[in-house]
């Protein structure tokens, strides 16, 4: 069960390589976010919450993080399908392969600081 989340990445970049329309996206994180809340729940109860939090406003977030991700994948997907194509994409698949890793790693130094 906790490779459930790997699952629909593996799923949005199938999605991408065989071009299937970019809105089942959003079933895809809906349902990502699903299967990861109750585990983010479990977390969130043995760590000190602060007395503003809101419950709401924490599964918008969670949800749109994992539309960013199941997104990011659909792209990798797509850029793979046409790596070989008459267009040049080669040159274009390795220009969104380094925007995709630098997207990513600003994502992850970004929600780093915002851990501490």
């Amino acid at each position: 069960m906790k490779y459930i989340g790997y699952l629909f990445l593996t799923a949005s970049t199938v999605m991408g390589y065989y071009g299937i329309h970019i809105g089942f996206l959003i079933i895809t994180a809906f349902l990502s976010t699903i299967f990861i809340a109750p585990k983010r729940k479990d977390f969130l109860r043995m760590a000190p919450v602060s007395s503003d939090y809101n419950r709401f406003t924490d599964g918008v977030f969670l949800f749109f993080g994992q539309l960013l991700i199941t997104f990011t994948v659909y792209i990798l997907g797509w850029f793979l399908a046409n790596l070989r194509s008459s267009s040049g994409m080669l040159e274009n698949t390795a220009i969104g392969f380094v925007f995709i890793l630098l997207l990513g790693v600003i994502i992850g130094l970004i929600g780093k600081k915002l851990d501490k």
